[in-house]
């Protein structure tokens, strides 16, 4: 998986960073390389299939994996690296597992709906989305908990920021 990339990058990349913010030649330059204050705020997993109302058991078995790769594998590379917030912060904002931000289904017709109507999907209208009766009721909640998901995902991720501010 891509996290053993991540955990292997990420605090070289953060080391990098950090020791260019000290040269004298970025600290005095006309647009100043800055001291980086980078920290992991979670996942978002997306663009799933669910069936009865979660995840496919395939996606779940991925979900599963990664999840046990960011416990074992990033998280600890990351917070060796200081890039990690309190974990009293994460599992109190996010969903199960605790780095999980945001479980985001397929929401099928809906993204290209949004894009032909030039509106978010959280605007969209019935006109918007040319169907009646039970089908359009059966988007408008879909259309519902998109809204949900989003505004929740904000909710978190301003809660983490907020800490740091």
């Amino acid at each position: 998986m891509a996290m053993d990339s991540l955990a292997r990058v990420l605090p070289k990349w953060i080391r990098w960073a950090e020791r260019a913010a000290e040269l004298d030649a970025l600290a005095k330059a006309d647009y100043v390389f800055p001291r980086p204050k980078l920290k992991f705020l979670g996942t978002i997993v997306q663009r799933y299939r669910l069936k009865n109302g979660a995840p496919t058991i395939a996606f779940q078995e991925y979900f599963d994996a990664l999840d046990g790769a960011i416990k074992d594998t990033l998280v600890p590379a990351l917070r060796s690296s200081n890039l990690m917030f309190d974990d009293s912060l994460y599992s109190g904002v996010g969903e199960e597992p605790p780095y999980r931000l945001a479980s985001i289904p397929d929401f099928n017709t809906l993204i290209a709906n949004s894009q032909q109507s030039r509106k978010p999907v959280f605007e969209l209208t019935q006109q918007d989305v040319g169907r009646g009766g039970s089908v359009w009721e059966l988007t408008a909640v879909n259309i519902q908990k998109f809204r949900d998901t989003f505004d929740s995902l904000a909710s978190r991720v301003e809660s983490l920021t907020e800490q740091e501010a």
